[in-house]
């Protein structure tokens, strides 16, 4: 059985986090691989992606949802195994930062309160059936690609925000 666990910090708060990795159809945007992600219901996806040169598909099924905090689900076919995704609040450095230098009072002389990022964790398992996903498990390839996954996501949630802030100024 393979396991990764790997996080990535989001300018932007959780249920914003949350609410972004919850549009299914935009995954092929920021996950390298996948072609399409289709609501079946309430609690399942269909999946279509491109793994070692094959296109595969499977359903995933959320078993635990939790809005801004928490996403549970189990895959089955070909790409059987399950993950978790953790949103969690964390301060921002420029919040820390100004936290430590005017205090905790509340006296920030016009400057805004501490405000918070996420930070996504991503513990996906899954059983590493062919000599490729034996490999790629053993030799953290999968690491690094859910990595540059996350990273992906984390540009294309600020990109959006930037643009909706723009948009909403205008």
């Amino acid at each position: 059985m393979a396991h990764i666990q790997e996080s990535v910090e989001v300018n932007v708060v959780p249920a914003v986090a949350y609410e972004y990795w919850t549009r299914y159809d935009a995954f092929p945007e920021f996950l390298e691989g996948v072609v399409s992600v289709t609501r079946v219901d309430d609690t399942t996806t269909h999946w279509v992606v491109a793994v070692h040169g094959e296109q595969r598909e499977f359903d995933t099924h959320v078993i635990e949802r939790r809005p801004g905090e928490l996403i549970h689900w189990r895959s089955d076919g070909a790409l059987g195994g399950e993950g978790t995704l953790l949103f969690e609040p964390v301060q921002s450095r420029s919040a820390a930062f100004r936290e430590a230098l005017h205090g905790a009072t509340g006296e920030h002389g016009g400057v805004a309160p501490a405000d918070t990022h996420t930070r996504i964790t991503a513990r996906l398992s899954w059983e590493d059936k062919t000599r490729a996903e034996h490999f790629g498990a053993a030799f953290g390839t999968d690491s690094r690609k859910v990595k540059k996954d996350l990273r992906h996501f984390r540009e294309y949630v600020e990109k959006r925000r930037v643009d909706a802030a723009t948009t909403d100024a205008v």
